[in-house]
């Protein structure tokens, strides 16, 4: 294992961030540090008794970007399939939504996204 990795685990273990059993969901935007987290904990799953399925990444394509987006949304699921990591992926119209709730497109975006986390933890 890499002196990185080693160190990671040390932190993680340290916190008591992870024990066997536990579930994780992480937000897979595509960009470098959600897709280094993801690596780094499929990397570790192993060391702290984590079963294939207790990672589990969630993308949300805000539908601003247009193709840009989509190609995001398809390179989470590719590395996700690669990785034997469980993908969701959910849609939304963002600037619509935020439209509707009277607030900026930033504010929309992040109340959406933990709706989203929270849907999945459930």
């Amino acid at each position: 294992m890499s002196s990185f990795l080693n160190e990671v685990a040390n932190f993680i273990k340290d916190k008591q961030m992870l024990s066997p059993g536990d579930r994780v969901v992480v937000g897979l935007s595509g960009g470098a540090d959600s897709v280094c987290l993801l690596l780094v904990l499929a990397a570790l799953r192993d060391k702290f008794g984590m079963e294939d399925e207790s990672i589990i990444a969630v993308h949300i394509n805000h539908m601003i970007r247009g193709r840009e987006a989509d190609c995001d949304e398809e390179f989470a699921k590719e590395l996700c399939d690669k990785l034997g990591i469980l993908f969701k992926v959910y849609h939304k119209d963002i600037t619509a939504y935020a439209e509707e709730l009277k607030m900026s497109v930033e504010e929309a975006g992040r109340k959406y996204r933990y709706e989203c986390f929270n849907d999945t933890l459930r």
